[in-house]
């Protein structure tokens, strides 16, 4: 009876730190390391990773204080190798009348395979200010790496990102018209994706939908779950099909 009730008691404290764990440690990031896997599935060749985070700002903090000094130091803690040499160019500045333009402030932080840009945003006088971060890598594989940097480095500061993650890869020539839907299959399967929405439009063809193994998540118009998307473009320049997959959108054009 003893050891009964001290393993209940274990039970109900582990599920008490469960939940304190999942209610205090960091906003979640889309897994690139998902992503990557379901890209290797296909033999796409990777060629470019870019992860964005949105983070809701006080004024305080980056209006009445010149922001250069805060996004170059968050800017060597978003980078896991800050020691690689990179260089910053911070700016700032108003409009001709003194107002905040869109851009409060900006910092670029480059070395050989990242691209870091920060910037401080308001689309308007009366709302609160907001911090956008870009990381664009030219190795891929940094990627996870880099988002567990960036929970990190966000959570220490008390912000609550919004992510979004991107990965571009290619496939050798022009797949037929069954390849594509094959291509598009077996991503998707790998993601846990039930059932995919799909838009073709003569050149390019895009499947969405919802992955339980991704931690993004977004509403469509019709109040559904949505937190994967990929996209084939075929480019007759390079002879190659560009594969798109991100989370929980592709922000660009494809």
């Amino acid at each position: 009876m003893r050891r009964n009730l001290i393993i209940l008691f274990i039970l109900i404290l582990a599920i008490i730190l469960y939940f304190y764990i999942m209610r205090t440690g960091p906003e979640p990031a889309p897994s690139g390391s998902q992503l990557a896997a379901a890209m290797a599935g296909v033999q796409a060749t990777l060629k470019e990773a870019v992860l964005e985070a949105r983070v809701q700002v006080p004024d305080s903090q980056w209006l009445e204080a010149p922001a250069e000094g805060e996004l170059e130091q968050l800017a060597l803690a978003l980078l896991s190798t800050p020691e690689t040499g990179a260089k910053g160019r911070p700016s700032r500045w108003v409009t001709e009348d003194g107002s905040v333009p869109a851009s409060v402030a900006s910092y670029v932080l480059r070395d050989e395979s990242v691209g870091l840009e920060l910037s401080i945003k308001k689309k308007s006088p009366g709302e609160p200010p907001y911090l956008h971060a870009k990381a664009t890598l030219t190795e891929p594989a940094m990627l996870p790496d880099l988002e567990s940097r960036w929970q990190q480095v966000f959570h220490s500061r008390g912000y609550q990102p919004r992510y979004s993650t991107l990965l571009i890869g290619t496939l050798n020539g022009l797949p037929t018209y069954n390849e594509q839907e094959m291509i598009m299959a077996e991503l998707f399967q790998a993601l846990e994706v039930p059932e995919p929405w799909q838009v073709r439009d003569g050149g390019w063809v895009s499947w969405g939908g919802y992955s339980p193994r991704l931690s993004s998540l977004l509403q469509d118009a019709r109040g559904e779950r949505l937190n994967v998307q990929a996209a084939l473009r075929y480019h007759h320049l390079e002879e190659c099909t560009y594969l798109y997959l991100g989370s929980p959108l592709i922000y660009r054009d494809f």
